[in-house]
């Protein structure tokens, strides 16, 4: 059988991205032929890990990069595109998320390859979450360019023309079946389950696990986006009278949402309890949930946070880690199925207090938390190398 080709395209450089990074490493194994359009990153590496990059350098004038917000069609990806399918043929378009779909399909037209949309969130409802954080005149062109009725439409439109749908989970899929009537076998779920190798060949940075051994570490590690309901585990901490809970932030975010968990912390009095740390590289991940004592994804529930999953939440489970998740459908769900953690209600403060309390006062609890969210990764199959298989299934069957 000849080998398949298969071109994804990422609208941002390349690497890092964990989705993209764990299929590719899948897809490679299985024998694709495997090849990336991104942009540029002004490096000179064309080659990760036998995949091929392709770098589009974007056009840095003001009216290009209103143009790019303006417009459906992205106008550096397809020009390149367009040069590239030229010379070189690809059975398969693997387009990462939804704003490069309707550029994919316009490809399409011209050069009749199949196009599969890996929908990684919600796109219009993650439009619409991040554009609170923009204020003035730039949030309001922002809001006028891109926003959440643009991309549902777009959403609606291209759903039906692609050739197949690759959903985070199960609360996407049924809402592409509820709200586009896509048909349920046009869709396939391919979660972002963990691979077995970020414990088994990951290094302890033991001068961190020494920092914080006379605390009781809640841990929070990712991108500090004010949809993640970091806010409302900050203010959480005002109802812990415990000296000893430590809520230890790692990650970054823009600066308002920074100065913003800032000054919550010391209106709050929070400075000794609630540290920030920077963003951390990949390597030291692992070592930071190894000395957390609980690990959490608060996220404030709305249309995005309640259509997706982040790695984390498999990553604490594969480390051991009591977790506490907000409410949001599918945290809820996966956290209640593994019976790994509690529940709060998302966006409040006492409720997540309270649950981290629960967990804190009984060590119990504690053991049987990280039992259980050891058991449903490693056990029950719940990793990266299980969930892979659907993805090469899939594309084998092409």
């Amino acid at each position: 059988m000849k080998t398949k080709k298969i071109l994804m395209l990422l609208e941002h450089p390349f690497p890092p991205d964990i989705r993209v990074e764990k299929e590719a490493k899948a897809l490679l194994k299985a024998g694709f032929n495997l090849s990336l359009v991104c942009a540029d990153d002004g490096k000179k590496e064309y080659n990760w890990n036998g995949m091929k990059l392709y770098k589009v350098p974007f056009k840095k004038d003001i009216i290009s990069k209103v143009l790019r917000k303006a417009l459906v069609i992205h106008p550096d990806f397809y020009g390149y595109l367009d040069e590239l399918l030229k010379k070189e043929y690809f059975d398969v378009i693997h387009v990462h998320d939804l704003r490069l779909v309707p550029t994919a399909l316009k490809i399409k037209e011209k050069y009749g390859c199949k196009v599969v949309a890996d929908l990684h969130e919600n796109y219009p409802a993650g439009v619409r979450e991040w554009n609170k954080s923009s204020s003035g005149l730039k949030g309001f062109v922002k809001r006028s360019l891109d926003n959440y009725e643009k991309w549902f439409k777009i959403e609606r439109e291209v759903v039906k023309k692609v050739d197949k749908i690759i959903a985070v989970v199960d609360e996407m899929k049924n809402r592409m079946i509820e709200q586009h009537n896509i048909p349920e076998d046009k869709i396939i779920v391919v979660s972002n389950l963990e691979d077995e190798d970020f414990v088994k060949k990951a290094k302890v940075d033991e001068s961190l696990i020494q920092k914080y051994k006379d605390k009781f570490v809640v841990l929070y590690i990712g991108g500090f986006g004010a949809h993640r309901g970091i806010d409302t585990a900050i203010k959480g901490m005002k109802y812990l009278d415990k000296n000893d809970i430590l809520l230890l932030l790692v990650g970054r975010g823009s600066k308002k949402i920074e100065n913003k968990f800032k000054s919550l912390i010391k209106e709050n009095s929070l400075e000794n309890r609630v540290e920030i740390i920077g963003w951390q590289p990949f390597e030291k991940v692992f070592t930071y949930q190894k000395l957390a004592n609980i690990c959490i994804v608060p996220h404030n529930s709305n249309e995005h946070t309640d259509n997706t999953i982040p790695h984390k939440l498999y990553q604490y489970m594969m480390v051991g880690k009591p977790i506490v998740v907000s409410s949001c459908p599918p945290l809820a769900r996966v956290v209640k199925e593994s019976n790994s953690g509690l529940v709060f209600k998302a966006g409040n403060p006492k409720d997540f207090a309270k649950r981290v309390l629960e967990i804190y006062e009984n060590k119990e609890l504690q053991a049987k938390f990280s039992k259980n969210g050891l058991k449903y990764t490693f056990e029950d199959n719940h990793t990266w190398q299980e969930e892979s298989k659907k993805l090469i299934a899939f594309y084998r069957s092409i």
